[in-house]
């Protein structure tokens, strides 16, 4: 187009952007979004937002703070994309912190938290060992989930999932909805659906069904991934395992202590 003196405009630049970013190549996204100005396009929103997403799957924490932080200075209003990208650009960079701050700046920029916030903001290695995971997952995941499909008696979907949001869904759907049914039962046989290992969206380098088989080997759980469904882990319960089910609740007892 330029070589051809035709002027991009802004849903020309948007596109670029957005196909650099879905492809991996953050910095040809930033040259892009640098040289809008330039030629009289204006970044929007959808600009900012490919631009931070860019740069949160190129593993560029501080130019995704950078951008963000650009929307503010041009009085934008960052959205629920903004902000989601940036926190996953925290958690790849293992700055829990930033991730923390931004995820607490989204009421004053009137956003609401989705599940993808959440999954973001979960899968920070520090929030867990702050114990600030089991809180946020009472207060802001586990509505979300109840309101969805995800809890369905004796099997729990961790479809869409992050690794961290997958083990404190876990954790939560044994402790509380698993124990109760086993405390009048002899014998449970529970599913957890997982997937073929791999998860979905934004978190397409997670392995789910590795961490969830990581977490009942923890745990002491007799699990299995069912030869008719690869997708699916099966657990089989007796009342010994209740004390091990009690143990996996026991982050949320400290969350409500805080």
């Amino acid at each position: 187009m330029l070589k051809g003196r035709v002027n991009p405009d802004i849903i020309v630049y948007n596109a670029a952007i957005s196909a650099c970013e879905k492809g991996g190549q953050w910095q040809q996204a930033l040259n892009l979004f640098r040289a809008m100005p330039k030629a009289k396009a204006i970044p929007d929103s959808i600009s900012y937002n490919a631009a931070i997403s860019a740069c949160e799957k190129g593993s560029q924490w501080q130019q995704a703070l950078n951008l963000f932080e650009a929307v503010l200075r041009a009085k934008g209003t960052p959205t629920v994309i903004s902000h989601n990208a940036a926190i996953s650009a925290c958690h790849r960079g293992h700055q829990w912190q930033q991730a923390l701050l931004l995820f607490e700046a989204m009421p004053r920029s009137t956003v609401k938290p989705n599940r993808v916030t959440f999954c973001a903001l979960l899968d920070c290695p520090g929030i867990s060992t702050q114990n600030l995971g089991g809180q946020i997952f009472q207060h802001g995941l586990l509505p979300i989930l109840q309101e969805s499909a995800a809890f369905q008696d004796l099997k729990v979907d961790l479809h869409e999932h992050s690794e961290g949001a997958a083990r404190l869904t876990l954790q939560w759907w044994l402790s509380t909805t698993v124990a109760k049914r086993l405390e009048v039962s002899h014998k449970l046989d529970c599913i957890v659906v997982t997937g073929y290992g791999k998860s979905r969206e934004a978190w397409r380098t997670s392995d789910i069904q590795a961490a969830v088989l990581d977490l009942l080997k923890g745990l002491k759980i007799d699990a299995r991934i069912l030869r008719e469904n690869k997708g699916r882990i099966g657990l089989s319960l007796t009342k010994q395992d209740l004390a091990k089910l009690h143990t996996a609740g026991k982050i949320f007892s400290k969350a409500g202590n805080r």
